[in-house]
């Protein structure tokens, strides 16, 4: 993935600080992206797939080891500055073992959602089962090892054991003010939860990743008054927080644009995927107006006059918005789209062509952008009587 480079009508960062209206320059003025009341602006991520185990943080709480009731390794309670414990046993095939564990160590609450202090691995590697006992306090007793698991992970509460290969659901979501106020919505992470769809894409040289695809039909924020929010999203190893955005009342006012391919549009920066009908929808506060004819015509030239054979009116629609640049940034895209529809006060325009034209302010994150399309206003006519003659 190309950094600053967003793909979303609602774009997700990875902190916070890279929303809109955290920039220096753009002095927390908030852009209102306009989404109706009970729904959120369209959006996909992209993300890693699978969990890819995260680093520890160099302190073991440790444990004391015995394999069965004999003593297995030395002590590694109170061994600072180490990175995770990996120890491998070579236990007999023929019957379960068991593993002693002394003093494991609780996870704290800070990392309780998403943090194991242990796992157990099979030998080709795989994840049998976390080990993640209790909440509070520390841990002693027998894990049970199964015949052909002969890996164990015993790591320090700040970091993970997870191997790549799973795919996580959404573990948390939350609503805030886009002054950082959280607002609480019953039911907002379920409702999330069940509007994304989860799909696995390879990059080039094979790699797989995911797509979290969100197409803003569901309403998630049903109770959500008319005002600026934005969400964060977890999935327990990634968060995502997503710029600002605007819920309205009535949305039909607003002039809407929705672009979409026939298959998947597929990029260096990554791709879009369109499938179940996902569609870009964004609503901006402009008009119609101001149209350009474009006339053009062929002909001959006889004895000093021009006899035209054939000519062709068009009528260009325009309207012109103000918008940041990573509005910009999906709206360049719309040219490249195979479908392109615009409603605007109950008329609705699929639009052949499509051109943004934007003019930054010489002091200020917005652009002012003119924006054009051609539709079925064509008019054509060849000159049969002046060929005939």
């Amino acid at each position: 993935m190309i950094p600053n480079n967003n793909l979303s009508v609602l774009p997700f960062y990875g902190s916070i600080d890279e929303q809109n209206a955290r920039h220096w320059w753009v002095y927390g003025k908030q852009y209102p992206l306009y989404t109706p009341k009970g729904r959120i602006p369209p959006f996909q991520i992209m993300r890693a797939h699978g969990l890819s185990p995260v680093q520890p943080s160099n302190k073991i709480i440790g444990a004391y080891i015995k394999k069965g009731d004999y003593d297995y390794s030395s002590s590694l309670e109170n061994v600072p500055d180490m990175d995770m414990q990996v120890v491998e046993f070579d236990f007999p095939t023929a019957q379960t073992q068991r593993l002693y564990v002394n003093g494991m160590p609780s996870v704290p609450a800070a990392y309780a959602d998403n943090a194991v202090m242990g796992a157990i691995f099979t030998a080709q590697g795989q994840r049998s089962r976390s080990l993640n006992p209790i909440s509070a306090g520390s841990w002693s007793g027998y894990i049970e090892i199964a015949v052909g698991q002969r890996r164990v992970y015993l790591n320090a509460a700040e970091s993970y054991a997870m191997e790549t290969g799973e795919s996580p659901a959404i573990t948390q979501v939350d609503l805030f003010a886009a002054d950082g106020t959280q607002v609480a919505v019953s039911g907002l992470t379920q409702a999330v939860r069940g509007a994304i769809r989860t799909y696995q894409r390879t990059t080039a040289d094979g790699t797989p990743y995911d797509v979290l695809v969100y197409s803003g039909n569901a309403e998630v924020i049903p109770s959500v008054p008319i005002g600026q929010y934005y969400m964060r999203i977890t999935d327990g190893v990634n968060t995502w927080y997503s710029d600002v955005f605007t819920v309205v009342d009535v949305i039909d006012p607003y002039l809407k644009i929705e672009w979409w391919d026939e298959e998947d549009f597929v990029m260096d920066a990554g791709v879009i995927v369109y499938q179940a009908g996902f569609r870009n929808r964004l609503y901006l506060q402009s008009d119609l107006a101001k149209p350009e004819y474009v006339f053009t015509e062929e002909g001959q030239e006889r004895d000093g006059y021009f006899f035209p054979t054939k000519q062709i009116s068009e009528k260009r629609y325009r309207f012109s918005f103000w918008a940041p640049e990573y509005l910009l940034d999906v709206m360049r895209l719309i040219r490249l789209s195979d479908h392109v529809q615009i409603t605007y006060k109950g008329g609705e325009y699929n639009a052949d062509s499509f051109l943004i034209t934007p003019e930054w302010e010489g002091n200020g994150d917005l652009a002012s952008v003119d924006a054009e399309f051609d539709t079925a206003t064509v008019a054509k006519k060849t000159g049969v009587g002046i060929i005939r003659n």
